[in-house]
């Protein structure tokens, strides 16, 4: 089980870094609820809202998956953000921790290192 969580996330999060909005929603469970920050967005719809937004910007974002560890159908993962623009690269580290229902994510939250 801990395995399937894992490559759900895995599948999330490389979507997110290849900007592939459908299959990125494919893996997200329709009541899901994302909170990154101050932002949050409930439903699979206000979901693709939120990336459709982000995909939408000027620069690029890729996640790195440092460490995880699964209990219970959660995933908590350590990452390295890289936020890519025209004139420069920087990174960040910040912690995901997905909650997987099946094979779908039903909630994320992510925290950035407040000194990045």
């Amino acid at each position: 089980m801990n395995e399937d969580v894992l490559n759900t996330v895995l599948l999330h999060i490389d979507a997110y870094n290849r900007r592939d909005i459908e299959q990125l929603l494919h893996g997200i469970a329709r009541d899901a609820v994302f909170k990154a920050g101050g932002s949050i967005a409930v439903g699979r719809d206000n979901i693709h809202t939120l990336f459709a937004s982000a995909f939408a910007a000027p620069w690029h974002s890729t996640l790195h998956i440092t460490n995880a560890v699964v209990q219970n159908g959660t995933a908590s993962c350590e990452m390295v953000e890289t936020v890519q623009s025209e004139r420069q690269r920087r990174h960040s580290e910040l912690v995901g921790i997905y909650t997987v229902r099946g094979q779908e994510i039903v909630r994320v939250r992510l925290y950035r290192d407040p000194e990045a």
